[in-house]
C-alpha cells in the first residue's frame, strides 16, 4: 500500500505489558493495522509499566540502547503518550530524529502536563504561526490519529476516528449476537489506580447480584474486592484470555472503557456506564451510554430485537472505522 514502508523494519511501540490489560488490547489493534500496512517487521516494545525498571538484561526497549537502530515509533493508542512515562521516547525523537506516529491516542486527565510543556503544546493560540508548528513536536508525527475530541485539540492537526482496541479482533466477517441471554457485567471499585466512586461501583455491584448477571474484572484489586463482596468474577492477568471469555456473552455492561472495548471488537453490544472524562472513548467504538442512576430501567427495555440492532451496528461501524484509519495513515505517508 505504500511503498515507503519497505524501508522501515523496526518498529517501537510505546505501550505496557502486565500493568493494564486495556492498554494490551489497545496494542492488539494498533498491531492489527500496523500489519496491514507495514507487513512483517520487528516489533520492539518500550515497556511504560509504572513499576517496572527498565535496565539492561530486560527484553524491551531500554533508552538508550539501540536507538540507532529503531526506525519508527508508533504511541500505540495511550492516554499516556503525554505523561512523563513516555519521555524517554520524546527524547529518542529529538536525539536521533526518527519519525513516529500517534495511533488512536487519548487525552491524559490525569498526569502534569511536563511533557506538554517540554514539547510546546501549552501556547495554542500560536497554533497558526508556522514557527509554533515547527516547534511543537506532537505537530511533526507521521500520523495523527486520536480516538476523544480532548486529544484531538492537543495534537495540531489530529483526526478523531476511535480508539484501535475497536481492531483487536482481526475479524471483520463477524455473525451478529441476536439474544439477550448471557450479560456480563465489567467492575470496577475504588482502588489506588484509575478508582471509582464508591457509591457508583456499589450500585453496579448491586444491580449485577440482583438480576444474577456474570461479572469480569480486568484488575487484580478489583477481583479482590468484587470476591470479597460476595461476586464470583472472571479474571485473568493475561488479557488474551479475555476475547474467549467476552465472546460467549450477548451484552457487556461495564465501568471500564475496555470492557466495552472488548465487547465492540467482538461485536457485542455494550452499554458504558461513565464516570469520568475517558468515557467519551467508547461512543466512537458503537458503545451506548446509561448513567448509572438508570442502569436497571434501561436494562429491562433492553430485547432481542434491541441486541441485534445494536450488534449489527457495532460490526457495520468496525468495517468502516477500519477503512477510515487505512486511508487516513495512506493520505499522510
Amino acid at each position: 500500500i505504500m511503498s515507503s514502508i519497505k524501508l522501515v523494519y523496526n518498529i517501537l511501540y510505546n505501550t505496557t505489558i502486565g500493568w493494564n490489560p486495556g492498554d494490551e488490547l489497545i496494542f492488539a489493534g494498533v498491531k492489527n493495522i500496523i500489519d496491514k500496512l507495514y507487513g512483517r517487521h520487528n516489533r520492539i516494545i518500550y515497556n511504560r509499566h509504572p513499576l517496572y525498571e527498565r535496565k539492561p538484561g530486560d527484553n524491551c526497549y531500554i533508552h538508550p540502547l539501540g536507538s540507532d537502530y529503531i526506525d519508527h515509533i508508533v504511541f500505540a493508542g495511550t492516554p499516556e503518550w503525554s505523561s512523563r512515562s513516555s519521555l524517554d521516547m520524546y527524547k529518542l525523537i529529538k536525539e536521533t530524529n526518527v519519525s513516529f506516529s500517534y495511533v488512536g491516542v487519548g487525552s491524559d486527565f490525569s498526569h502534569p502536563s511536563e511533557i506538554k510543556e517540554l514539547y510546546g503544546h501549552e501556547h495554542r493560540q500560536l497554533e497558526q504561526d508556522r514557527d509554533w508548528v515547527n516547534r511543537n513536536v506532537f505537530s511533526k508525527a507521521t500520523h495523527k490519529i486520536v480516538r476523544d475530541e480532548i486529544a484531538q485539540k492537543d495534537i495540531y492537526g489530529s483526526k478523531l476516528i476511535c480508539c484501535p482496541s475497536f481492531f483487536a479482533n482481526p475479524n471483520l466477517d463477524i455473525k451478529p449476537k441476536t439474544n439477550k441471554n448471557k450479560v456480563a457485567v465489567c467492575i470496577q471499585f475504588n482502588t489506588k489506580v484509575c478508582g471509582v466512586d464508591p457509591l457508583v461501583s456499589e450500585s453496579v455491584r448491586d444491580f449485577a447480584i440482583s438480576n444474577d448477571l456474570d461479572t469480569v474484572c480486568h484488575n487484580y484489586e478489583d477481583f479482590c474486592i468484587a470476591t470479597a463482596s460476595g461476586l464470583k468474577p472472571y479474571y485473568s492477568t493475561l488479557y488474551s484470555d479475555y476475547f474467549d471469555f467476552y465472546n460467549d456473552y450477548d451484552l457487556v455492561i461495564s465501568l471500564r472503557v475496555h470492557g466495552c472495548g472488548w465487547a465492540s471488537t467482538l461485536g457485542i453490544p455494550s452499554v458504558t456506564i461513565p464516570h469520568d472524562k475517558r468515557s467519551q472513548t467508547t461512543k466512537h467504538f458503537g458503545s451506548t451510554y446509561c448513567d448509572v442512576s438508570s442502569i436497571q430501567s434501561f436494562f429491562d427495555k433492553i430485547d432481542d430485537k434491541w441486541i441485534l440492532e445494536q450488534s449489527k451496528k457495532v460490526i457495520e461501524l468496525k468495517n468502516k472505522k477500519m477503512i477510515q484509519f487505512l486511508s487516513v495513515m495512506c493520505e499522510s505517508s
